[in-house]
């Protein structure tokens, strides 16, 4: 499989490109775990009611035993602590509710604000990509093989916009008929990262 182009202008843009994928990712979760710490904040005050409902509950529940215990005037006297520990209970339950409601909508809203640049970034990024890399590595099964570069001048013709095979070609399609192909061929190589074909008379060729 080829990831990257064997061309090192194309291969550092593409490099380039993931990295610059990989860090709007990481930006996107670390925005997303920020805005459920700053959300999951806002439970605080529930967490303050709770524990003072806890301690008013106790301290009431403690009275109303001590009461209890006063013979002929206890039980009567015991009843409003006992009003006042289901009071503190009361307060407990609001509190933990609210520090309750707090986590869910920070993990909602954490969530969202994760996913959405996330899902929106690979929808752009990813099909291209991906389409690259497998029209890319079936090219590269072709490129040495006999014909070669006829099948990719054929694919110039038909997939490059005309601007682009103009500029290597006047008459594409009559230069793909009379088996002119090494500037349409190389036009793909190139559109596809692949390496250039250096012929026997070329000064780059290797001795």
């Amino acid at each position: 499989m080829q990831l990257y182009a064997r061309r090192p202008g194309r291969a550092a843009k593409q490099v380039g490109g993931d990295l610059l994928v990989a860090l709007g990712a990481i930006l996107a979760v670390r925005l997303g775990l920020r805005v459920r710490e700053v959300v999951a904040g806002l439970g605080a005050p529930g967490r303050e009611v709770a524990e003072a409902g806890s301690g008013l509950a106790r301290a009431a529940q403690t009275t109303s035993g001590q009461l209890a215990e006063m013979p002929l005037v206890g039980g009567a006297l015991r009843q409003p602590f006992e009003l006042l520990a289901d009071g503190g209970r009361a307060l407990v339950e609001a509190g933990n509710a609210q520090q309750s409601a707090a986590e869910d909508l920070a993990l909602l809203l954490a969530v969202l604000v994760t996913t959405l640049p996330l899902a929106l970034l690979l929808a752009v990024w990813l099909p291209p990509r991906l389409r690259w890399v497998r029209e890319a590595t079936a090219a590269a099964r072709i490129v040495g093989a006999d014909g070669g570069d006829a099948l990719l001048a054929l694919r110039a013709v038909t997939t490059r916009p005309l601007a682009e095979l103009l500029r290597v070609e006047p008459d594409p399609w009559g230069a793909l008929r009379r088996g002119e192909t090494s500037g349409l061929a190389e036009l793909e190589r190139s559109a596809l990262g692949l390496p250039r074909r250096i012929s026997a008379g070329d000064p780059l060729a290797e001795p």
